[in-house]
């Protein structure tokens, strides 16, 4: 198809005798794929899925003082920085919140995540209960001892195999939320949560961009057998 458009716009360039409609024929030939490919891509699929989730996380408005949403957390220190998807303070302990908008997940016994049941051919999807593991562990960094809860939102997936504690779906992340009913912070304590969270979180540019390098070292250096993730 996209050879075809091509061809097109040639022969209008080529014969002169629509030049302009020659040009803009090459110039969707061109545009389309790219835009097909960013659609298709994991990193648009991802973004795609955060605001999914920010959208769901949003409802929890409907009960006031009792849920405090945030979303893109970005926890920094001199050698080390965690971002986390979302963040849910309550009266009921504190969520963090992976999401993940895998096409596919097939969960193995043992724990490990593939983008298919044949897991010889399928792609390694790692670990997102342990990377979830890691948010919590920077959290209570700053915000001391709490009763924090995982959650790993899947916003396409349709999952199979050993499915873990803690993954849900899009449609029943505020259900599995609200099931959690026994008060364990007082509303002194989640005000001083919410206004410690507030003041420790990286919004500025500079410190996303920061944080995108320290990703991307630490993926150079697990390519090269350097690094190993806690």
């Amino acid at each position: 198809m996209w050879l075809e458009l091509w061809l097109m716009g040639i022969a209008g360039l080529a014969t002169g005798r629509y030049p302009f409609i020659g040009a803009c024929i090459i110039g969707f030939a061109i545009l389309i794929p790219i835009l097909w490919f960013r659609r298709s891509s994991n990193d648009y699929q991802g973004r795609i899925g955060e605001r999914q989730v920010a959208s769901i996380l949003s409802r929890l408005k409907r009960y006031p003082g009792e849920y405090f949403v945030f979303n893109n957390v970005l926890l920094q220190n001199e050698h080390h920085s965690s971002e986390i998807d979302h963040v849910v303070i309550s009266r009921y302990g504190i969520f963090s919140i992976e999401t993940k908008a895998y096409a596919r997940a097939h969960i193995t016994e043992d724990g490990r995540w593939f983008s298919g049941q044949d897991t010889d051919r399928a792609r390694d999807l790692g670990d997102p209960l342990k990377q979830n593991r890691g948010h919590i562990k920077a959290l209570r960094a700053v915000l001391g001892d709490a009763k924090y809860l995982s959650c790993v939102v899947l916003t396409r997936a349709s999952l199979s195999g050993n499915v873990p504690s803690g993954v849900v779906t899009l449609e029943s992340l505020n259900e599995v939320i609200r099931s959690h009913r026994e008060i364990v912070l007082d509303e002194s304590r989640v005000r001083s949560l919410v206004g410690e969270l507030e003041r420790v979180n990286k919004t500025d540019k500079n410190a996303r961009r920061e944080h995108i390098r320290r990703v991307q070292e630490k993926k150079r250096l697990a390519q090269a057998g350097d690094f190993i993730d806690e």
